[in-house]
Parts: structure tokens; C-alpha cells; sequence
């Protein structure tokens, strides 16, 4: 997952049980840069066999960058901890507030 914006990006996690018990997973966001603020809501989802559970994740820039600057920074969207443990990494693109001029 790579979201691209100035400041703030949002995705939706969908964890998929395609087993046959019920699967509960505690969610949790990093950002080894600490360049960024992660938000993941709820913090705990439940699916039953069959079923798919949401989180939202909000991924959002501490500071703005000046005109023409990138920054591709890594982190990790899920950590799910229950039954099998897994990470989902991201990216956030982050470009500055105004293009470069040419």
C-alpha cells in the first residue's frame, strides 16, 4: 500500500478469515522515522469464518514540506497480534505543498 498526498493519507485494512475459527486481531502502527503520526481505528477487530473485518488507518505528516521537496517514508499500517501474528507495511509519498518550478 503506498498513499501519495502533502500531509495525510487514509486506507482501510481488511483482514480476511478464510478459516474456520473466529479470528480476533489487535492492530498497531509503527513509523521507525517518527516522521509520522499513525492512527489505526478500532484497535481490535473480530471476524468469524468467513467474514472480513475493517480498521481505518490514518497516516499523517508531522511537518509540511517546502516547495519541491519528496520524502518516501516506510511504516508499517497492521501489526496483528492473535492467532497469527503478521505485519502489513506501507508507504507514505509525501511532496511538498507546491510542485517544483520548472
Amino acid at each position: 500500500m503506498v498513499g501519495k498526498d502533502q500531509r495525510t493519507s487514509s486506507y482501510t485494512f481488511n483482514l480476511e478469515n478464510t478459516g474456520n475459527l473466529a479470528l480476533v486481531a489487535s492492530l498497531s502502527t509503527e513509523d521507525p522515522s517518527g516522521s509520522l503520526v499513525l492512527d489505526v481505528h478500532p484497535a481490535q477487530v473480530s471476524a468469524e469464518p468467513g467474514e472480513t473485518a475493517t480498521a481505518a488507518v490514518t497516516v499523517q505528516a508531522r511537518k509540511a514540506l517546502k516547495r519541491g521537496e519528496q520524502r518516501f517514508r516506510v511504516c508499517v499500517i497492521a501489526e496483528v497480534h492473535g492467532g497469527s501474528q503478521f505485519r502489513v507495511e506501507g508507504a507514505f509519498y509525501q511532496q511538498g505543498i507546491k510542485p517544483a518550478k520548472k
